[in-house]
């Protein structure tokens, strides 16, 4: 397929993204978007502009019109909120080692004046077993706190976060997305396991045992005489006795 062809045949994808999300976020911040979540409501409208202007009629004018204000309403909702809203998450404690618990609060700000009807966290951390995702409301100019746990059932680094927040309107037409990049890497370290005592023999301060001299050993001797009952065997000249045939 050469360059031309795939540039016409990406130009819908791109037309189609542009009018889900580019068209309804505009001049808002990079890391919060509002996307069309249902449109086909809106393909309507022409038919029933065409409808008006062939065989005019009050209904024509009420769905056109009823139409029109429920995504208008639906679309100013969702885009006071997505300005106003804030979340944070803290985690609890510095060190962490295996078989420790890690807690992390987490805190919803509403500073709009209109109820947030429901709002998904999503968390994208990968501490095993740890799931704080989950999808709470908040009224208008309320806050919502809350808290998870998770056994730290491994040793290693691991990441909390990146999160996002998804909101929505009362009619389900828009969808605001809030994101939150960052994220902070967890460090648990290995459990210290407790050893045994190892008892060192008794004598010198390096842990050796004391020299013990041999009970049959011989000792050297200035002078040689024959053994006599009661002389200890140690006093015997070995090579001596061998030679003279007895005990020296």
């Amino acid at each position: 397929m050469s360059e031309t062809t795939q540039e016409r045949s990406g130009w819908w994808p791109r037309l189609v993204a542009r009018w889900r999300t580019g068209l309804w976020s505009w001049r808002l911040p990079p890391q919060r978007t509002i996307r069309l979540a249902v449109g086909w409501p809106l393909l309507l409208t022409p038919f029933l502009l065409f409808g008006q202007i062939v065989t005019p009629h009050p209904v024509w004018v009420v769905l056109l019109v009823a139409l029109i204000a429920v995504y208008a309403l639906g679309y100013l909702w969702i885009r006071s909120q997505v300005l106003t809203v804030t979340f944070t998450r803290q985690r609890q404690g510095t060190v962490l080692v295996a078989g420790d618990r890690l807690r992390e609060d987490f805190a919803l700000a509403n500073r709009s004046g209109l109820p947030l009807q429901w709002a998904a966290f999503v968390d994208d951390s990968d501490l095993p077993g740890y799931a704080p995702g989950s999808v709470i409301a908040c009224g208008p100019m309320g806050d919502y706190r809350w808290w998870q746990e998770a056994e730290c059932a491994r040793r290693g680094v691991f990441r909390l976060g990146p999160h996002r927040l998804e909101m929505g309107d009362p009619f389900g037409l828009f969808q605001a997305i809030l994101d939150y990049p960052d994220f902070e890497n967890v460090l648990i370290y290995p459990r210290v396991v407790q050893l045994p005592q190892v008892e060192l023999p008794r004598g010198s301060a390096d842990g050796h045992a004391p020299r013990r001299r041999s009970l049959t050993g011989q000792r050297a001797a200035a002078s040689v005489r024959d053994y006599t009952p009661g002389d200890s065997m140690r006093l015997v000249h070995w090579p001596t006795s061998a030679h003279r045939g007895r005990l020296t």
